[in-house]
Parts: structure tokens; sequence; C-alpha cells
């Protein structure tokens, strides 16, 4: 196993003309059998073994084609390139497990958007916005990580426990009616890649908020704090795209409604301190968000998450965060993000239920799980079966366990680990 078409051209230029080339891939894991840590060892198993003939097209396996980029287009064989493409990335995590800079992180982003979006620049301002923000935040905030190379161990982290784990790898191929090996990891890759990788590029929005937080004593209560208005354009669909939702939904989307903002007081009662009538009365991507999230977990969640309280939740999460116990929640902002960079960079129309994984599995990897979730005493184990598609709960919590896990009054492995086990990176059957 491994990469079966710079194989094959090998063999093809050694029949043809003596020439035994490329060389084939050296398998880092047998280079550095001493000093590799079974984290990596899995993740390059997943790449270089479970994602075998990632993204070939299976016309063009006789390699007689030129339909391959190398330094200029139409050079090498289609699948030859995807075999590079993909060689690339096993190299870039090599590198970024031995150095951990963000340097290296980059190079982790960059194939992985070369691979599923054609082109770093499409994502270029989202990647390039965290990384410096990330590089000049740490001065003004005492808690502050980094979560641009934080992003980049999440991802290697749930590629290992896939490779690691087969009960996990049949209970995903089982979710996505997938009965192929190679094709159900090439599947999670894409998945847990832009889920893993962007998780966090909504930081930008929560750090301000923070930081004044933090000048006050680490409260809002009667002191000024940073909220969001204005985000209703950013969020605008047109008449095609909502289409397309409904139709993917298979049901009519929920539209805003009048929403009671509650805080809770000193005694953990809830006081209700004003109202929010929203300007916006069309369908939008927090609808989208907010009928997807009462499809996957409306059975589990009960009424707390019908589409319309859904939506409530969603419609105030960014201008009342005094509802919300004093949070602003970054995974939301980074959802919608995500949502709006793939429906412009894809196209709507190839926006479906498995990016729609993606975007909900970023939206409750923070405080809608732990603080809404959580506190309404919805059956956490229950729930927790219903997000075994990506576990970005854990493996975010896990990564942080180095460094400061937000918010610092949990419990981390109560908290984000589903059903409170503990993962382990020893090879399951």
């Amino acid at each position: 196993m491994g990469y079966s078409a710079l194989k094959a051209m090998k063999d093809i230029n050694e029949a043809r003309f003596g020439i035994a080339w490329p060389e084939e891939p050296q398998d880092i894991r047998e280079r550095n059998k001493k000093s590799m840590k079974e984290l990596e060892k899995y993740c390059i198993t997943f790449i270089r073994d479970l994602c075998e003939d990632l993204r070939f097209d299976p016309k063009k396996n006789d390699l007689t084609d030129c339909d391959g980029g190398s330094i200029k287009k139409n050079t090498i064989p289609y699948n030859m390139e995807m075999d590079i493409d993909r060689l690339c990335l096993e190299n870039a995590v090599h590198r970024f497990i031995i150095t951990g800079t963000a340097q290296d992180a980059f190079d982790i982003y960059f194939c992985f958007l070369e691979m599923y979006l054609g082109d770093y620049a499409k994502a270029k301002q989202m990647i390039e916005m965290l990384a410096e923000f990330e590089s000049n935040a740490g001065s003004l905030l005492m808690k502050h990580r980094d979560h641009y190379s934080h992003s980049a161990y999440v991802f290697i982290l749930g590629t290992a426990i896939y490779a690691s784990s087969a009960s996990y790898r049949r209970d995903y191929m089982a979710y996505i009616g997938e009965n192929d090996e190679h094709a159900a990891a090439h599947s999670f890759l894409r998945q847990w890649g832009f889920a893993a990788l962007f998780h966090d590029i909504g930081y930008p929005f929560e750090l301000p908020f923070e930081q004044v937080k933090s000048y006050f004593g680490n409260t809002i209560n009667g002191v000024p704090y940073v909220s969001y208005k204005g985000i209703e354009k950013y969020l605008t669909l047109s008449g095609e795209e909502r289409g397309h939702f409904a139709q993917v939904m298979g049901s009519a989307l929920p539209i805003y409604r009048d929403v009671d903002i509650e805080e809770t007081d000193k005694n953990d009662n809830k006081i209700v301190v004003g109202k929010h009538t929203p300007d916006n009365q069309e369908v939008d991507i927090n609808s989208v968000l907010a009928a997807y999230m009462a499809k996957v977990l409306g059975a589990t969640a009960g009424k707390a998450f019908d589409k319309e309280n859904a939506l409530d939740i969603l419609g105030i999460k960014p201008g009342y965060p005094n509802a919300y116990g004093g949070f602003m929640d970054h995974a939301y902002f980074s959802a919608v993000l995500l949502f709006r960079q793939l429906c412009n960079t894809l196209g709507t129309k190839n926006i479906g239920s498995a990016e729609l994984d993606i975007f909900l599995a970023i939206l409750l990897h923070n405080s809608i799980y732990y603080r809404t979730l959580c506190d309404e005493n919805m059956h956490s184990r229950a729930l927790a079966q219903r997000l075994t598609l990506l576990p970005i709960c854990s493996c975010s919590a896990m990564n942080c366990s180095a460094g400061t896990v937000y918010p610092t009054d949990v419990n981390p492995a109560a908290r984000y680990t589903p059903c409170g086990a503990s993962l382990s990176l020893t090879a399951t059957t």
C-alpha cells in the first residue's frame, strides 16, 4: 500500500526505458522507527495506507494521459499528481510534528487547500488573518495560545484516532453509508480536514471580547463589553441558495422571530432584561445551520433544539453575550465564515449534508455544546453518540492539555470528551 500511481509509473518507465523512475517514496515510519511517536505513526498510516488512491480518476489508471500538473500543466499523468499531492501532505505532517512551528503548520494548510479547493489563494484571507492575529494577540491577552498551530495538531490527532480505532472507522462508515475502507478514509480526510483546520478561524472575533472582559476583572456585568452588529448582510442567501438548502433539508427553513434576552442573576435565576426584534425576516445561513442542528440533534436534545429555538440561539449569539453567561463563541463565527467561504468557492449547489456536518461539528465544539446542551441537562451520552462523525470537541481539548483550556472553570475531560471516555492511540479492533 502507499503511492500506487508513482509505483506504477516507475514500473512503466523501467519496462520501456530501463530507468526505474520515479523512485518510490521512502516510508518514513521505517526510517524513523525508533524515534517516531505513536501520534505521527498513526497519522502517517492514515495518509499513506488508508487514503491510498486518494482523488484518483479510475478512467486514467493506465497513466497514459498528461492531465496532471507539475512545474507546468499537462506534464504528468493526473493520478500521479494526486499521489504527489498526498505525499506533500505526508511530508508536511512529518515536518510539523518535529518542529510544531506556525511556519510548518502553514504547509499543512497549504497542501490541504490545494487538494480540496484547488488553490490556496481561495482561502488565503481567512488563514493569513488568523495567523497574523495569532502572532500579535498573545501580548494582549494573558491566557491566549496559538490556535493556528493548535488546529494543525487537532487535524493530526483526529486522523490518528481514525487510523488506530477500528470501531470508530466502522461507526463512521455506517454513518456515511460506505462499505469501502479507502473511500471512507478519503471522505473522512476531507471532512475532518476542513473541520479541524478551520474550527478556530473565528477567534479574531472572540479575542477582542475577551481582552475587554479581562480588563474589567473577567466580567461583563455592569461594565462595557464587545458585541457584534451588522452581521445580517454577511449571512444573506440568494433566492436560489435558499431554495437549494430547503431541498437539502427536505423541509421549510425557519425564519427569525422576536426573542427575549435573558440573563442569570446571582441566584442562578433567569430574568428577562430585554427583547431582540430581528431586522431580517429572510431565511439565511443561521436558518440553514439551525435546521440542520435540529435534524441531527432533535431526537436527542428535544424541544430545546427544534429548528425555531435553534435559530433563536444563533440569531442572538453574536450580539448578546450577556444572554450566554458573558461568553462570546468563536465557534459560531468559525462555522459561519467557513460556510460562506465554501459556498463562494465550491458553489452553493455543491454544499450538501457532508459539508453541513462539517459546519455543525465546528458550531458545536464550544459554548453552544457545553453551555447550552450540557447546561440544559441534555442526555450527554445519547448526544455524544449522535456526534460520532467529527469528534472536534475531544481532539481540540486533548491538544489543549498542555495549555489553557477554555473555559477555565470546567473540567475538559468531563465536558469535551464524548461520554466522558478516555481516548487512547493503542490500535483497537
